[in-house]
């Protein structure tokens, strides 16, 4: 088992910061201000997306496989009531002159060993807590 740790800290009431292991990520904390920074639901959207890329790199050197770059493109579905990403559609171009049939295998791998793509596709428990000063 491992465990990560995230902590988020407000720098006032549009923006926060997320700390790990020395790393930082502004993030916007503004409903609807899209000048503040990513949102949590783009949060989200990046972190599908950036464990796709991880394993893209890890597993296409597993495979053998000559990836040249590669973009992804990640999409959410906001449903409200409660307010919830109901739906994320991927999409990834590959520049590589690997056969698409060996493409689409590494991308099944990247899904099937993802992380944060498990996560979401399985769903997980959520606990929470509050504490005060």
């Amino acid at each position: 088992m491992r465990k990560y740790k995230v902590v988020i800290d407000s720098l006032g009431k549009e923006r926060v910061v997320a700390r790990s292991h020395g790393f930082k990520i502004g993030l916007g904390a503004a409903r609807g201000d899209s000048s503040a920074g990513f949102n949590a639901a783009e949060t989200l959207l990046a972190a599908f997306g950036t464990c796709l890329a991880t394993n893209i790199n890890s597993i296409s050197r597993q495979m053998h496989l000559r990836i040249e770059g590669f973009e992804i493109e990640v999409e959410g579905i906001r449903l409200e009531g409660p307010p919830r990403i109901s739906q994320i559609k991927y999409s990834v171009k590959f520049r590589s002159p690997e056969p698409e049939e060996k493409l689409e295998k590494l991308l099944s791998l990247c899904i099937k060993y993802g992380t944060v793509t498990n996560t979401l596709v399985r769903g997980l428990k959520v606990l929470g807590k509050m504490r005060t000063n």
